[in-house]
């Protein structure tokens, strides 16, 4: 006994009895007991002494596997500490034995140890100060652990220790080795619990405030696990991690101050995020980098827009779709300041990368890839938003644009369909821009690419309406009519009108025809085309009659209502007698009975009045009286014999004017072989006709047996 009092010494009996007890009280005794031999050890300058002490504590005490030994050690290492308080020197030579044993503690299994292990570093802590970050790594990892205790004393115990560490930190960052603690930060920021994820934000929160520390550059390595914790359930969290993002995105002013590159990927994953916060900030980020990164942001630009696009549309939020759309107006301005040489070059991968564009290019081909895929997006705005890529990159980059049409051409033909007008109109104001060159480009490469697309996107419309009738009968005439404003109408009939005068299907051609007829002659977008057909003055005029009425064979009544624009009155004459020999069915006779309705609109205003002059425009008038025997007796007919029983009266008038002998009219038409369109007239009549024998025989064959 007496042996084991000496091994003990200078400590007594009752103090090692007191410190191993139970009863917290008699623990706090002994620790008191301890305190007071300390100071005098300290003025006596004994190192000797509270080193020995020391070494009693951790041996004894605070490595037992008793859990009250262990308890009392850490309130007499404390009581240590609280000692050389008042020696300032003191602490700093016996810290490194002090701090150790409590540290370790902070994993003991009993609650109770770790509970007054916090409190033990706690008061060590309160009295090294600055002296205690020689351990800062060990207190972070050991409150990392503490703070999702499931015990609550201790997590209180902890939360109280790390108030204080955060303290002493704010009095010198520069005491903190950040080459060595980052790497801990960076481990733990992926933590799925709350309690760590908050400790792991409030000590970002903590560095990111110090004036003398550049957190951004160590930002990179932070900022996934950051915005993963942004979509933290528990609202706290949440609204700690917005505001520290919020800051650091503040701080993020300028492209020299961070590495743009390595951050940008992060938040573009997060720009899809379910959650509308991580969203929000996501596109936030993206908003700043594009406003001050500009140059940088050219090989991020189809990644970005894959993220933008789709949230220009975004309902819930309004701030978020402004943002999208400032951030997408950003990129389009980058765009429109680039030098369209740099953009070529950058568009075409260098030799040996198989295609691959480098991480420094601009990738024009992946940003089609996106803004294809954009197309075909639910939102109006966000097809609206890709449509006008489509425009602008057309504008800079002609060439590079047309060799990927047929990567993105199916995707413009299904928005014809499209229930916006709206946006089927910009679909054809871009199908426009790439059927065209600009006045001031004199490239006859281009002019080749714009014609070839031109003829392509021409047939592609007809096959588009042949394969969706539903679409042709409700949109087709608006597509014409819209397409005809941005391109010249005379060039899209043609075009069309080739096209018809070889199609197969007799029965698509005829209601093409039909529209394209009542297109002509109605839509006030081809008044000047309507004029020159009229006049027939030049050859151009009189080839594009001969182009229309090859076509216009497919629908006996359109090519009637076209030579009577023309004023062919004559060959109106010819035409009716052609007609007797057709099949006269009810469609025929309902587009007759459009016609006389046409003939009393403006478009034929000219031609009322030329009944005025009935010797001079005798076969105007023996056209419509054919036309009106051709049909049986019903409104339509009542209104066409209604102008006609206007005629005789202005003749008897007429007889009364014998100044001067009237010439019969005669248009300027010296260059058309009419014997030869009529021939050709006779031949798609025939094929009509034929084609009703073959599809009425087809439907008679019986069904064979199975």
């Amino acid at each position: 006994m007496a042996s084991q009092d000496r091994h003990h010494a200078p400590l007594t009996p009752g103090i090692i009895r007191g410190l191993s007890d139970k009863l917290y009280d008699k623990r706090k005794n002994s620790a008191l007991e301890i305190e007071r031999i300390v100071k005098s050890m300290a003025s006596a300058q004994d190192p000797t002494g509270i080193r020995k002490i020391l070494t009693i504590l951790q041996d004894d005490f605070a490595f037992s596997s008793n859990a009250n030994f262990r308890k009392g050690g850490l309130i007499g290492l404390a009581a240590i500490a609280i000692a050389l308080g008042q020696f300032p020197d003191s602490i700093a030579t016996f810290l490194p034995e002090l701090a150790p044993p409590v540290l370790g503690c902070f994993t003991d299994v009993d609650a109770r140890v770790r509970y007054y292990a916090c409190e033990a570093m706690y008061n060590i802590s309160k009295v090294a100060r600055l002296e205690v970050l020689s351990f800062f790594n060990r207190l972070f990892v050991g409150l990392y652990k503490l703070t999702s205790d499931p015990d609550p004393s201790v997590k209180n115990g902890a939360e109280l220790l790390d108030r204080l560490i955060k303290d002493i930190v704010n009095e010198d960052s520069g005491a903190i080795d950040m080459e060595t603690f980052l790497p801990l930060v960076q481990d733990r920021v992926y933590s799925q619990d709350p309690n760590n994820r908050m400790f792991i934000v409030s000590w970002i929160q903590v560095l990111e405030a110090m004036p003398d520390l550049n957190m951004i550059v160590y930002l990179p390595t932070l900022l996934e696990g950051l915005f993963q914790i942004l979509s933290d359930p528990n609202l706290e969290i949440r609204r700690m991690c917005e505001a520290l993002l919020g800051e650091f995105l503040r701080k993020v002013d300028s492209p020299r101050v961070a590495n743009f590159q390595s951050m940008v990927r992060i938040v573009l994953r997060f720009c899809i995020s379910n959650d509308r916060i991580t969203k929000l900030m996501a596109i936030s980020w993206l908003h700043n980098f594009t406003s001050i990164g500009k140059e940088q942001m050219r090989p991020y630009m189809s990644e970005i827009l894959g993220a933008v696009l789709p949230a220009v549309s975004y309902s819930v939020d309004a701030k978020l779709r402004e943002l999208a759309s400032a951030t997408n107006d950003n990129l389009m301005e980058l765009i429109r300041r680039s030098d369209p040489a740099t953009l070529v070059q950058s568009s075409e991968p260098p030799l040996g990368k198989e295609g691959n564009a480098e991480p420094d290019e601009f990738n024009i081909a992946s940003m089609i890839i996106v803004l294809t895929l954009q197309l075909l997006h639910d939102s109006v705005a966000t097809r609206m938003a890709s449509l006008r890529w489509f425009d602008l990159l057309h504008s800079r980059v002609p060439r590079v644009i047309g060799q990927h049409v047929d990567e993105f051409v199916p995707a413009l033909l299904k928005v014809l369909s499209d229930p916006s007008e709206k946006v089927v109109a910009y679909a054809l104001k871009v199908m426009a821009t790439l059927s065209r060159v600009d006045k001031t480009e004199s490239d006859s490469e281009l002019t080749e690419v714009a014609d070839t697309f031109f003829n392509r996107i021409m047939g592609d419309i007809l096959k588009v309406f042949k394969d969706d009738r539903e679409l042709f009968e409700q949109r087709g005439s608006f597509i014409v009519r819209r397409f005809a404003t941005f391109i010249d109408a005379d060039k899209i009939l043609r075009k069309l009108a080739t096209v018809l005068e070889k199609e197969e299907d007799f029965q698509f051609a005829g209601l093409m025809v039909q529209m394209l007829n009542l297109i002509l002659l109605t839509a006030p977008e081809l008044f000047t085309l309507r004029q020159r057909l009229k006049n027939m003055k030049t050859k151009e005029s009189q080839s594009f009659f001969q182009v229309l009425f090859t076509a216009w064979c497919h629908s006996p009544v359109s090519t009637y209502a076209l030579c009577l624009l023309a004023q062919q009155y004559e060959h109106c004459c010819r035409l009716l007698q052609r007609f007797s020999e057709l099949e006269i069915s009810v469609t025929f006779l309902v587009e007759v009975d459009k016609l006389i309705q046409l003939l009393e609109s403006p478009v034929f205003t000219f031609l009322r009045l030329q009944l005025l002059e009935p010797q001079r425009y005798a076969y105007l008038v023996k056209a419509l009286y054919g036309l009106l025997m051709l049909i049986p007796q019903s409104a339509a007919y009542q209104t066409l014999k209604n102008r006609l029983d206007c005629i005789p009266t202005i003749v008897l008038s007429l007889e009364l004017l014998k100044d001067q002998e009237l010439q019969l009219f005669q248009a300027s038409t010296k260059d058309i072989d009419f014997d030869n369109l009529l021939a050709h007239f006779d031949t798609m009549q025939a094929l009509h006709a034929q084609a009703k024998v073959d599809g009425r025989t087809a439907k008679k064959k019986p069904t064979p047996p199975e």
